[in-house]
């Protein structure tokens, strides 16, 4: 029973992070077609520039020694996939541990 629940939240959780993964990359994709002023756009925006944030300082320094892309999109989508693997790796240690 414990197994199965613990199964189910695992799931979950690596479907959040699915979705996140997806809503970052279509945002990233709206940047390049769509008008700031969308609606659709802004609330992507909304969702997405405070997961980005952290990483504007890092391309920004790298934009300044001669990087020619903004690799904040890049850098986020790295971290979330890392956390997505840590989080699925404490998870099935904690199955390890139960069974």
């Amino acid at each position: 029973m414990v197994y199965a629940i613990v199964a189910k939240v695992l799931y979950g959780i690596n479907l959040f992070f699915d979705i996140v993964t997806f809503i970052m990359i279509l945002y990233a994709f709206m940047s390049w077609f769509v008008r700031p002023n969308n609606a659709f756009y802004q609330l992507l925006a909304r969702f997405c520039q405070p997961i980005v944030a952290p990483f504007r300082p890092i391309a920004a320094r790298l934009m300044q020694s001669g990087f020619m892309f903004d690799v904040s999109y890049i850098l986020a989508f790295f971290a979330i996939r890392i956390a997505q693997y840590l989080v699925v790796q404490v998870f099935k240690w904690i199955l390890m541990l139960l069974f």
